[in-house]
């Protein structure tokens, strides 16, 4: 390879940088506006994303931060929520956690799965009432879920969630569980059990 083969080779390379990051820069920018238009609520034109989802999450109930819901609104809400730096860590954030890829493997198919989850994520929440809200049957199914406290950061954290269906996998996980706490006897004391229990659980949410 000659000098001037060297040359262009390197030339050619940074151009597709330059269209990679021009590309991504696109996507983010695009995100950006469809989040936007998905939650504005007559804020001003120089509100920023995270301004306007906070304003957004501080109108729904309060109840709704203990609820653990199973379609990932529950993860879409912390980070609605949280202390970021900025619009591009946020739809980072987002796009990986909603997409479970970073927006460098994105795809067209990811971006419309993207929007699709995001709206879903939005109804889920905004038509989110609290127990003592809903009517007497709405209420008797929630009671067939679970409540779970625990310390977090000096403060009681409480958590909800409802019953689903189990799966077979599921189902063997129980039962492993299950065989496993009942092979340790005597050897562990039933308040040791539960908290190991209750540990596992804690992680999960």
């Amino acid at each position: 390879m000659t000098i001037n083969d060297a040359g262009l080779l390197i030339d050619a390379i940074k151009n597709i940088k330059t269209e990679l990051d021009n590309a991504l820069d696109a996507l983010v920018n695009e995100i950006c506006q469809f989040m936007i238009k998905v939650f504005r609520n007559a804020q001003p034109e120089r509100a920023s994303l995270h301004s306007i989802l906070m304003d957004w999450y501080e109108q729904l109930p309060s109840a709704i931060g203990e609820e653990v819901f199973s379609d990932g609104t529950t993860s879409f809400l912390k980070i609605c929520q949280g202390d970021l730096l900025g619009d591009i860590q946020l739809i980072r954030q987002l796009a990986r956690e909603v997409t479970g890829l970073r927006l460098e493997d994105w795809s067209d198919k990811t971006y419309s799965e993207f929007c699709t989850k995001v709206k879903r994520y939005k109804q889920t929440a905004d038509e989110f009432q609290p127990v003592n809200q809903k009517n007497a049957e709405i209420a008797e199914e929630v009671e067939d879920g679970y409540y779970f406290s625990y310390p977090e950061a000096g403060q009681m954290v409480r958590r909800h969630f409802v019953k689903v269906p189990y799966s077979p996998r599921a189902k063997l996980l129980l039962n492993n569980i299950t065989a496993d706490i009942e092979a340790m006897g005597q050897a562990i004391n039933p308040e040791e059990k539960r908290q190991v229990v209750a540990e596992i659980l804690q992680k999960l949410f």
